[in-house]
């Protein structure tokens, strides 16, 4: 979806490109271009019958002096500044097709080469994905295996609270036996004691 969608803005942008550029050159008023699939010849004046000077090809860019409407021709300085007469049906406002794929073409490049900025940057948004997946994934093993270490602690613990105060109940259970049994032989001892006096009177 997002290959499909990038092909459309990638498309898009390039005719904006393409249609900015062919009006540019359509507001210079001096500025036409060579009709494409021929080449034309340059004369020295308005007319055929004039000396040839050469031969302009197909798409090439030209700068508009004069146009001799009655006899149809138009005077030009071409790109390698030669200055004469040609047909003037052959000159266009609008730059020739190979002017436009030429044109295109490099808005292709261009854009071509935001894609391929844009994956690689997709490529690496989705490792650093990938790479804190992974990390989250490490972060919550050591979170449970800490929290499986934290119950585990507790349960020693509460299970040495208990053996304590087991041992302190038995201690307790033990040191109230003593006593009773301490306390009973007193007193058989006293009561002993008391009954000997009693014969010695």
């Amino acid at each position: 979806m997002r290959s499909i969608l990038s092909l459309i803005l990638l498309f898009i942008s390039i005719q904006t490109s393409a249609q900015t550029d062919v009006q540019s050159a359509s507001q210079n008023s001096d500025t036409r271009f060579i009709s494409d699939d021929l080449f034309i010849y340059l004369h020295a004046g308005p007319g055929r019958d004039f000396r040839l000077k050469g031969s302009i090809g197909a798409g090439s860019k030209v700068q508009l002096l004069q146009v001799d409407e009655d006899k149809g021709f138009a005077e030009i300085i071409d790109e390698r500044e030669r200055r004469g007469w040609v047909e003037s049906k052959f000159v266009s406002r609008n730059p020739s097709i190979r002017a436009q794929l030429s044109v295109m073409q490099t808005a292709v490049n261009n854009k071509q080469a935001d894609v391929e900025k844009m994956q690689a940057e997709v490529k690496a948004m989705k490792q650093n994905v990938s790479q804190s997946n992974r990390q989250k994934t490490t972060l919550n093993r050591q979170i449970t295996e800490q929290l499986e270490q934290i119950s585990s602690l507790n349960r020693q613990i509460e299970q040495r609270e208990r053996m304590s105060n087991m041992q302190w109940f038995t201690r307790g259970s033990v040191l109230a036996i003593v006593s009773v049994v301490i306390g009973y032989l007193l007193g058989l001892f006293g009561r002993k004691s008391g009954t000997s006096k009693d014969r010695l009177m």
